[in-house]
């Protein structure tokens, strides 16, 4: 399961520092990615990730921050799967354009530092 703590970490990393430096761009792609994707596709797929992250935590230096991180995935992804259609879509528009770019920004180091600590710490 260490392949999956690295290739977790590097999507993390590379997510960061698109959020970081290709700010507008990286918006326009994930109201691309969100939009395309059903919410129940993304939902269960994110809590797909939370399981194997959980999972995966046993190869982890600090098992503690993997099983947080992944049952925060958990949580993400039932409360995508079972909100009111109409409260996803208020958070979703929140998100994608009422956000302003140093929130994007800030989100952006916030999972860079993530990734870059994951992938410092797998055994």
């Amino acid at each position: 399961m260490k392949w999956f703590l690295y290739t977790i970490s590097v999507f993390y990393i590379v997510s960061g520092v698109c959020f970081i430096l290709y700010t507008s761009q990286s918006r326009e792609y994930t109201s691309i990615l969100v939009k395309k994707v059903d919410r129940r596709i993304l939902s269960v797929l994110v809590i797909i990730i939370g399981l194997l992250l959980i999972a995966s935590s046993f190869y982890d230096r600090f098992l503690w921050v993997i099983v947080v991180i992944g049952v925060l995935a958990l949580i993400k992804g039932t409360f995508i799967l079972f909100c009111p259609v109409n409260l996803y879509n208020k958070m979703l528009d929140w998100y994608l354009t009422k956000t302003t770019d140093q929130t994007y920004r800030f989100f952006g180091i916030i999972i860079l530092i993530i990734g870059t600590a994951i992938f410092s710490w797998v055994n």
